[in-house]
């Protein structure tokens, strides 16, 4: 899977206030040939990630990370 820089931006936004106090910057950690994180802990976080933001999606919610979602749209 293909992740966008929207997505990843998202991550690493919420990455960084929730866990580094907006003092670590993880995106030089992305590795665009391989389309994942250097850091394999980043890259778990960043999958957990991604699978919490479908669940949310897909039982309706409105909101997760820092974007608001529409029921069934992005």
């Amino acid at each position: 899977m293909k992740y966008t820089k929207e997505q990843r931006q998202d991550f690493e936004q919420w990455i960084s206030s929730e866990f580094f106090g907006g003092m670590h910057d993880i995106s030089e950690d992305w590795d665009e040939e391989r389309n994942c994180y250097k850091d394999f802990a980043f890259h778990i976080a960043f999958q957990s990630w991604m699978a919490a933001n479908a669940q949310y999606k897909y039982f309706g919610q409105t909101e997760f990370g820092s974007r608001v979602y529409l029921k069934g749209k992005s």
